[in-house]
This record gives structure tokens, C-alpha cells and sequence, in this order.
């Protein structure tokens, strides 16, 4: 995705969706055994902190790396809020960044690096890891956030199809990495507080800059989203592929 796809607003939608959703539990039910021998972890391409915050509240030393400034603020705010004092954080990309040495990396869910494994490799030579985690989509269905069926009517073509683990396991097999690999499902529905929002949402996300498709969005969408009680949710169900391996 490009470098300024993460304004503020995308950020405060997807860390109230990280709020509602199972995936931190669900993630370091996973990594946790495999990092017990670890003291320092960085996560690459931190995000809004899903992974970098727990661990640093169980007392981990973390490197939450982010170029993203939305994301970087909300990390802040969380460390700030819990004075995590061993949560370090460092805006930067991963290919022009210099973090030292980490016992452990994970790198969760950053397209970038995964379609360009000759360059994650080589920046995870700086960091010397002893155990690297990586996390990626394992999903066939393509259809989060119902785009497989709004593309043909919003713009008349296909979504494109993503790329799912298995490009990311062949590659690093290819590089001579006998990884193992463990899935989890897990809940990331989208909340919004009306039906107005996730309408403003939706364009956002398509990049629909009028209200030629307003309508439309509410017609669609008021006969998929589900309220709870509290929110409208769009029900985002989700699979990713957990990859990781030991340095010699």
C-alpha cells in the first residue's frame, strides 16, 4: 500500500477494530512459546501496536518499528497512557532503518516485505535474530469488506486477488528456509457507531471522492452490517498464517 494510505482516521477505524477483535490473543497464544527463550523482540511494521504493546506489558524489551506517523502516535499514546518505559519506538521503514540486534522479530502483515524476501532477509542480517516470526494472510476468499461484491458494482471490474502465505512459504523455501507454519481464525469485524460512518468508511477505503456512489453504499450496506448492541458491525472473518523459524 502507499506510504500515506494511513491517515489518522484509517488508524482510529482499525485500532477500534484491533479493540474489539480477538487477534492479540489469538496471535501470542502462538508466538509467546516460540520467543520464551528471547528477551528483546522487534516488531517490523508495528502497526497500531496489536502485538508490540502486549508484549511489552509482559515485560518484554520492544522496538515497535512504524514508518506510518498515524500509526506511531497511536503506539505513543498506548505507551505513554501504560508507561511502558520498555517499549522503543523508531519511525522509520524497515529497509533504511538500524535497530541493533534483536533476540527475537516479527513481522506482521507487511506486503511490502513479503512480496521482496531477498530484502527482508538481508535487513534481518542486521538484527541478527534468533527466532523469526512472520504473519501473514492465509484467506483464499479475497471478499474482506464485502469488495469482491462491491467492485463490480461500484466500478463494474473484479477486486484483484491477493497473494495469500503460500507465496510467502515458497519464497523463503526458495531461499533455502525450512520454516514451520501453524493458522489461527480469528475475528476483525470493522465497528462503526452508524451507518453515516461506515458509508464515509467505505469511500475512503475505495477512494470515492463524491457522493455519486452514497446510495448506493447505504442500500449495500445496510443489508450486511449487524448491530450488536453497541456498534454496526461489518463481520470480518480471518485467517493468517503464522511462519516462522531459528536462525543458525
Amino acid at each position: 500500500m502507499p506510504d500515506n494510505f494511513w491517515d489518522q482516521r484509517k488508524v482510529d477505524w482499525y485500532d477500534r477494530a484491533l479493540d474489539e477483535s480477538d487477534y492479540s490473543g489469538k496471535i501470542l497464544s502462538v508466538i509467546i512459546p516460540l520467543i520464551k527463550s528471547c528477551r528483546s523482540v522487534i516488531d517490523v511494521g508495528a502497526g497500531c501496536g496489536p502485538i508490540a504493546v502486549p508484549l511489552a506489558r509482559l515485560g518484554y524489551d520492544v522496538t515497535a518499528l512504524e514508518p506510518s506517523p498515524s500509526m506511531m502516535n497511536k503506539i505513543k499514546e498506548k505507551a505513554d497512557k501504560e508507561k511502558l518505559s520498555n517499549l522503543r519506538m523508531i519511525e522509520k521503514k524497515f529497509e533504511e532503518s538500524d535497530t541493533g540486534h534483536h533476540d527475537a522479530a516479527i513481522v506482521a502483515n507487511v506486503r511490502k516485505l513479503f512480496m521482496d524476501i531477498p530484502m527482508l532477509l538481508r535487513g534481518m542480517e542486521k538484527i541478527s535474530p534468533q527466532t523469526i516470526v512472520i504473519i501473514t494472510g492465509a484467506d483464499t476468499s479475497n471478499n474482506k469488506f464485502y469488495f469482491n461484491e462491491l467492485y463490480p458494482i461500484i466500478f463494474g471490474e473484479s477486486y484483484p486477488e491477493r497473494e495469500t502465505h503460500e507465496v510467502v512459504f515458497d519464497e523463503l523455501f526458495r531461499f533455502g528456509i525450512k520454516a514451520d507454519v501453524t493458522f489461527i481464525n480469528y475475528n476483525l469485524d470493522q465497528p462503526f457507531v452508524s451507518l453515516d460512518e461506515a458509508v464515509v468508511f467505505w469511500k475512503a477505503y475505495m477512494k470515492l471522492e463524491d457522493s455519486r456512489f452514497d446510495k448506493t453504499l447505504r442500500e449495500f450496506l445496510s443489508g450486511k452490517l449487524v448491530y450488536d448492541g453497541k456498534w454496526l458491525r461489518a463481520e470480518v472473518k480471518k485467517k493468517s498464517a503464522i511462519i516462522w523459524w531459528n536462525r543458525e
